[in-house]
Order: structure tokens, then C-alpha cells, then sequence
């Protein structure tokens, strides 16, 4: 994962499952846009959980699933 520092919320300048130098370059490149330091993580495969802790207090938790759609095997998705 090559991501800025900060400012990642909603995703953007994030980029997951970097498989070659040339995207890696690009996703750097695109990470920089939105802070002076980036950082690099290693991917690891899983559910994504977001908790918000404050003094020692768990005030939410959040389970971020992936849209999706369950389709019929004959409408289009338009349908």
C-alpha cells in the first residue's frame, strides 16, 4: 500500500496491491500529491475495521465492507 502520511481519508492518493515498479512509481507519484512524506505498507488481506478511541475509550466501531451486487444470472445491472 503507498498511501500520503496524512490526509487519507476516503481513500484518496491511496494505492493497494502494487505488483511493479512502474505502478509503484505512479502511486508514489500520486501519494506525494497530497503530502510531502508518503508511506509504504505491506498489504494484508482481511476484514477492514475502523475504531475511534479516545482516552482509553472505545467511542465507535465500524466494519467497512465493499459494495457488491448479487445478480440473477440473466438481468444486466442496469435492469
Amino acid at each position: 500500500v503507498v498511501k500520503p502520511r496524512r490526509g487519507t481519508s476516503g481513500g484518496v492518493g491511496i494505492t493497494a496491491r502494487v505488483t511493479s515498479v512502474k505502478q509503484f512509481e505512479k502511486s508514489f507519484y500520486l501519494a506525494s500529491l497530497y503530502d510531502k512524506y508518503v508511506m509504504v505498507e505491506e498489504f494484508v488481506e482481511g476484514e477492514n475495521i475502523r475504531l475511534l478511541i479516545l482516552q482509553d475509550q472505545l467511542l465507535s466501531a465500524v466494519r467497512r465492507v465493499p459494495a457488491y451486487i448479487t445478480g440473477d444470472g440473466r438481468s444486466t445491472i442496469g435492469q
